[in-house]
């Protein structure tokens, strides 16, 4: 197996025109980092005191003044101010902690033009994310880890274990502070690093290295179908849709990949499998899962994805009075006796239970039938509108027109109603 120093000097003669910012905390993992990418010319070291544990916070950042100062790196800190620490208390820590971390790598590294950010994750960080992410019910994309270089970030100790790196550490005089709260079993992360991987690797010692082999099949899975996710993801957005002839011939991996790309969780995935084979109109509540859609409606050839459309209200109407009936009438312009009309006219939404009595037909008929009848698509139902007056409806909005307040050349008063802004 390649040794450290060999893998790290592969690595700086890749990037040698660029220049490196080393996320440093003080522990042995970045400690290593740093003192193996040391003989670059153009490097700069980054420490973010968290401010958490009070003087032991304090002796890290104090720890790695010392030692870039050996080196002669440059080193920028930044202390967590007060409001970024109330966050982090509130929320999930360990999210907030690593959105801080990288939001200050990456605004450091835009001050220079070709830069690179290091930082050092290894083997045993890998296995404990493949775990993590098991857990919690993940994909491909998640189940496959931390990727070796994304975009300008690089972890180059990813096939490394955490006891090859303490080796190199004591081997070469490397010195490192300990972060007592590594071995709290308060997180998840920790309970995994310290417990349950331990007792896995009882039963077989070779398990990092079988997740390792793992991930890397399910990150050259990933890439192959990364392109195409992405090409339909743009497609979904832009259309709101998903034809079945796209769903049918994907794979479970790929449509849990395209739903977490869509901001949506995997398990939509086997509601989505429901909803295929049920009736036109069924629907999947995505209630306050997504910021743009509110639901996943069946049409007849495919999937639509609703908007989140607010407090939308019907559309205003226009009345003028006309002296006569044009020649040739359509549903989308009525014209009412005004001697016909009880109280005030009133456009809405359609509800259930509206009836009409169309021209054309004896009887009444629903709403509803009017609507389906037309073969209006499921997704664009409930915003069809009515006009109405004090005891009936008067008009179906483009679709059909009462017969008893409809105008004749009998009538005296003749009213002309159109849409201000027609609705579909």
């Amino acid at each position: 197996m390649i040794s450290l120093s060999k893998h790290i000097e592969t690595l700086v003669n890749k990037f040698q025109d660029h220049h490196f910012y080393i996320g440093v905390s003080g522990g042995v993992d970045s400690m290593v980092l740093l003192h193996l990418l040391s003989s670059h010319e153009n490097i700069t070291a980054l420490h973010v005191n968290y401010k958490l544990r009070g003087v032991d916070s304090d002796l890290d950042e104090q720890h790695v003044q010392n030692e870039v100062f050996k080196l002669n790196i440059p080193l920028i800190t930044h202390q967590v101010t007060t409001e970024e620490k109330l966050k982090m208390k509130e929320g999930n820590l360990q999210l907030e902690a690593r959105k801080i971390r990288y939001d200050f790598f990456k605004k450091e590294a835009l001050n220079k033009k070709k830069s690179k950010i290091f930082v050092a994750h290894h083997l045993d960080d890998q296995v404990e994310t493949f775990f993590l992410q098991l857990t919690r019910g993940s994909g491909i994309a998640g189940l496959s880890g931390m990727e070796t270089q994304s975009g300008n970030l690089i972890r180059p100790l990813l096939s490394f274990s955490k006891k090859e790196i303490s080796i190199y550490a004591k081997e070469n005089d490397v010195m490192w502070r300990e972060d007592k709260s590594n071995n709290s079993l308060k997180y998840l992360r920790n309970r995994l690093r310290n417990a349950w991987i331990p007792l896995l690797e009882k039963n077989n010692p070779n398990i990092r290295k079988s997740v390792f082999v793992i991930q890397s099949l399910l990150q050259e899975n990933l890439n192959d179908i990364r392109a195409d996710v992405e090409k339909l993801k743009i497609k979904i957005l832009h259309q709101n849709k998903l034809m079945f002839d796209e769903f049918d011939q994907f794979s479970d991996v790929f449509m849990v990949e395209l739903l977490r790309s869509l901001e949506m969780p995997g398990r939509v995935l086997k509601e989505m499998r429901k909803l295929r084979n049920a009736q036109k109109g069924g629907k999947i509540n995505l209630n306050h899962l997504h910021p743009k859609f509110d639901s996943v409606i069946r049409e007849s050839d495919c999937f639509f994805f609703d908007k989140n459309k607010g407090n939308t209200s019907p559309p205003k109407f226009d009345v003028q009075q006309v002296g006569n009936l044009p020649k040739e009438f359509t549903k989308d312009v009525i014209y009412i006796d005004k001697q016909k009309i009880k109280g005030e006219l009133c456009l809405r939404f359609w509800e259930i239970g509206d009836k009409i009595k169309p021209i054309g037909i004896n009887g009444s008929k629903l709403i509803s039938d009017v609507i389906t009848d037309a073969k209006i698509p499921h997704h664009k139902r409930k915003s069809r509108c009515v006009l109405i007056d004090s005891e009936k409806v008067l008009w179906c909005v483009g679709l059909s027109v009462d017969r008893r307040s409809v105008a004749n050349s009998n009538s005296k008063e003749i009213l002309k109603i159109t849409l201000a802004n027609k609705s579909d």
